[in-house]
């Protein structure tokens, strides 16, 4: 963490759906490690330097991975229940902006999003999904270069889109870099909670809420 930052430690807590619905279908054998952290605040600039201080965790074979939606309109979801496909308006937009400026790789314009981004408020109104990409693109060796996106489309008018940003590592010879994090879309998937969990009832998110 930056200098001076407290850490408080919740070994008793268990996983939430920021973690666990991602985290299912990737490895439905839960045989892996994991360490959710929670974010100290919703500041871009503070969690970009987060990711900075975890970077060194990719050359130990650490996926640093943010879940959420590109866009979190909540209030909203519910003119897409009846199953109807697309998007409102604020939502394609603020999608649209994230991709293109990702793609330039425009830190600044990133962290203002609030103020730069066609879509607001209703796009994120209070929410911090969006800001745990920020984490995601401090871990990358070169935070400005162009992710891959790996998922795009609408669930519920909400943006899916998903990227992965990559470091570079000695040794590795030609072809593809590994993936060092990544900002991926949750869906609510609602089986295998329990393995992810360690079969501890009343631990963490509820899925079926």
């Amino acid at each position: 963490m930056p200098p001076g930052e407290e850490v408080a430690e919740r070994p008793d807590r268990g996983l939430d759906h920021g973690a666990y619905v991602p985290l299912i279908p990737m490895y439905p054998d839960a045989d892996i490690p994991v360490l959710q952290i929670s974010m100290p605040d919703l500041q871009p600039a503070h969690l970009f330097e987060i990711g900075q201080r975890l970077a060194p965790l990719r050359d130990e074979g650490v996926l640093i991975m943010g879940s959420g939606f590109m866009t979190h309109g909540l209030p909203f979801v519910h003119e897409y229940w009846d199953g109807r496909a697309g998007a409102p308006e604020w939502s394609v937009e603020f999608d649209r902006w994230a991709a293109e400026t990702l793609e330039r790789g425009d830190l600044d314009a990133l962290f203002d999003f609030r103020n730069r981004a066609p879509g607001m408020p209703y796009a994120h109104r209070r929410s911090s999904i969006s800001r745990r990409s920020f984490v995601a693109l401090g871990a990358a060796t070169e935070p400005g270069e162009a992710p891959t996106f790996t998922i795009e489309g609408y669930w519920l008018g909400l943006a899916k889109r998903s990227f992965q940003v990559f470091a570079e590592k000695v040794g590795l010879g030609p072809g593809p870099r590994p993936p060092t994090s990544c900002f991926r879309v949750r869906r609510r998937l609602g089986f295998g909670v329990d393995r992810l969990l360690g079969h501890r009832p009343g631990v963490g998110h509820d899925p079926g809420k």
